[in-house]
């Protein structure tokens, strides 16, 4: 081939980046382009020239976006959720930009849907496997204690979320958590299947309208889906005719029976696995803030069947929207669009998998380490967890509750005041809220600034360590 072809530019960022972040991009981006241009002329073929653009022009201008985005995380001034849907979409952009769209986005009238054996090779590449560790990394940072990567249905739509994903659950019933301390481990067998827990009737509702929305941003409608449908047909030859308003001309078919049946493959393939990867994102924050939330979170495996049966049923309704509309369709149903869509997502479900052991293995660490200091004050003959004298040789926890909280918050000293009153110590405030030691003294001592979820934990736990009504409003006033 020629291998002077055009070095691709990117035109789209998101509107609210400022002037000096869109410079940074655009610093990768030239300095994508001289690489390309220095290694052009060594591309022999259009596999060549596909290769060299994924991985010196795409990869390292998402590089610097993501590092951008993962600041805006830190700083607040993007959502988790938002900095992880901008990355996938910018990646979209510069994968597009680079020549690299399915054919679905001409069978769908345009759009960013990149090609399935692309998508593949982004998933498993050291850069995006870069950003998903960075991402986990923001959500393990102390007071953040749930992930709120669903999509907001707004978002969908080209707007801005009106609401993070905090506050709108803050406004709805509670779902009601189940008791996982009676739901052992060592009887789950692995993929087993497992009964989910009961969402509430708002959030149910919440997810039905997800999946609408990414239906219609996918193109995977009633309508789309039939025409699909009879363009697999046409490629196959089991049709003569093309469907109508069938746009042909970036499609690429191809001149041989085998191309044409590579393209009837492809079709559709990519919008499902998109869809079904976004709908699992949206159901699984519902049952992570449930897992989070139990009494006891130390069993990840919990959490992990209830991931696998997630993604069953997530399965099933992708294959309700195409089963029994031709017998071409049902065969690339089962034999690629499917295992595609469960591939995707055990992909997604290994991350939230090694997320959740993190959790539990942190859980189990404050246990054990308050039952360390419970023997401790034993052997040394301390009636009491918390030492209340020198001679107890454990001064320890005592000298950390006896620093002085005029550098925190009233919010702090009540906590400090309603520790006391319930017999804790820190260890066994961190054991009983299930939040890190770290944090607590933070608020406690440091006048640091409780998240709204994290101020609900608090008054949880003090109510039913004394017996009362404790409320949000009695620990801040």
């Amino acid at each position: 081939m020629n291998s002077a072809f055009s070095i691709p530019i990117v035109k789209y960022y998101p509107p609210d980046l400022d002037d000096t972040e869109r410079d940074k991009i655009k610093i990768a981006e030239l300095r994508a382009a001289q690489v390309i241009a220095r290694k052009q002329s060594s591309v022999r073929s259009r596999a060549e020239k596909e290769t060299l653009l994924l991985r010196d022009w795409v990869f390292p201008i998402f590089a610097a976006f993501s590092n951008l985005a993962l600041n805006r995380a830190k700083e607040g001034t993007w959502p988790i959720h938002k900095a992880d849907s901008e990355s996938r979409e910018f990646l979209k952009v510069l994968a597009s930009s680079a020549g690299m769209n399915s054919p679905d986005a001409w069978m769908a009238g345009g759009g960013r849907i990149i090609r399935a054996e692309i998508q593949n090779e982004i998933e498993h590449s050291s850069e995006w496997k870069r950003h998903q560790e960075k991402l986990l990394d923001l959500v393990d940072a102390p007071d953040y204690t749930a992930v709120s990567t669903i999509v907001d249905v707004e978002a969908l739509n080209g707007s801005e979320p009106k609401k993070s994903f905090e506050e709108a659950s803050s406004q709805q019933p509670k779902p009601e958590v189940p008791d996982l301390a009676a739901s052992p481990s060592q009887g789950i067998a692995e993929g087993a299947m497992v009964d989910l827990p009961e969402l509430s009737e708002p959030t149910k509702l919440k997810l039905a309208i997800l999946w609408d929305a990414l239906r219609n941003k996918q193109n995977l409608t009633d309508e789309d889906v039939s025409g699909y449908d009879l363009g697999r047909q046409w490629l196959l030859g089991v049709v003569i005719n093309p469907p109508h308003g069938m746009k042909l001309g970036g499609l690429n078919i191809g001149h041989t029976f085998e191309d044409r049946k590579r393209a009837a493959g492809w079709l559709g393939t990519d919008p499902s696995v998109g869809a079904a990867e976004a709908w699992f994102r949206g159901i699984d924050s519902e049952y992570w803030l449930l897992w989070c939330t139990t009494r006891d979170g130390t069993d990840y495996k919990v959490y992990a069947a209830w991931l696998d049966s997630v993604k069953r049923d997530i399965v099933v309704e992708l294959k309700s929207i195409w089963e029994g509309r031709s017998a071409a369709t049902d065969h690339w149903l089962e034999n690629t669009c499917a295992p595609a869509a469960e591939k995707a997502i055990s992909v997604l479900i290994t991350g939230r998998i090694s997320q959740a052991q993190k959790v539990a293995m942190n859980r189990l660490d404050l246990k054990a380490r308050a039952e360390n200091d419970r023997r401790q004050n034993l052997a040394s003959g301390v009636s009491g967890t918390e030492p209340t004298s020198a001679a107890s040789g454990a001064k320890k926890e005592s000298d950390v509750s006896n620093l002085k909280v005029s550098g925190g918050s009233l919010t702090g000293t009540n906590i400090n005041r309603l520790r006391k009153e319930c017999g804790w110590s820190f260890d066994q405030l961190a054991e009983k809220t299930g939040l890190e030691k770290k944090l607590i003294l933070g608020h406690v001592n440091g006048g640091k600034g409780a998240h709204p979820r994290t101020m609900k934990i608090y008054a949880d736990a003090f109510t039913k360590a004394l017996n009362r009504k404790v409320t949000v409003h009695e620990i801040e006033s």
